[in-house]
């Protein structure tokens, strides 16, 4: 499974780009996303900003300490959620 890093304190966005089967971006239009982080028995729940490239995602806003926690990003249209696309959340901490 991929992992993917993230430095506490880190300024800016990760954005999510979605993908059609055949490796287009769909449109946006009508599209949510939400990104979910296992932690501590919870789930914790960000939702995406429509942004040009996808959605971004304040990392920021997530209040855990360094540690390595399962994640899946969530696109949702008028279907309902789509198979998740899960991966590891590795929170790296210090400067």
């Amino acid at each position: 499974m991929d992992v993917l890093k993230y430095r506490l304190g880190t300024v800016g966005g990760l954005v999510f780009a979605p993908e059609q089967p055949d490796g287009t971006p769909p449109p946006l239009g009508g599209l949510r996303m939400e990104l979910r982080v296992a932690a501590h028995g919870q789930c914790i729940v960000l939702h995406g900003v429509p942004v040009a490239e996808g959605f971004e995602v304040d990392l920021a806003e997530l209040d855990l300490p360094p540690r390595l926690y399962p994640a899946s990003v969530y696109y949702i249209d008028q279907r309902g959620a789509q198979p998740p696309g899960t991966f590891y959340l590795n929170i790296e901490g210090g400067c």
